[in-house]
């Protein structure tokens, strides 16, 4: 992957008794590949419609 200062955080949310993927999937999944247990996050609000 990407060296850590270039690497994006991926984005969620506070669900109920958990955070929920906003954005970010493809990093996620390369850094589960690569074996890392952490990754940089984003808490971000849910958009009202």
């Amino acid at each position: 992957m990407m060296e850590d200062d270039d690497e994006q955080p991926i984005q969620v949310r506070r669900g109920k008794d958990r955070f929920v993927l906003v954005s970010g999937v493809n990093r996620l999944e390369a850094s589960k590949a690569l074996g890392e247990e952490t990754i940089r996050a984003y808490v971000v609000g849910a958009r009202l419609h």
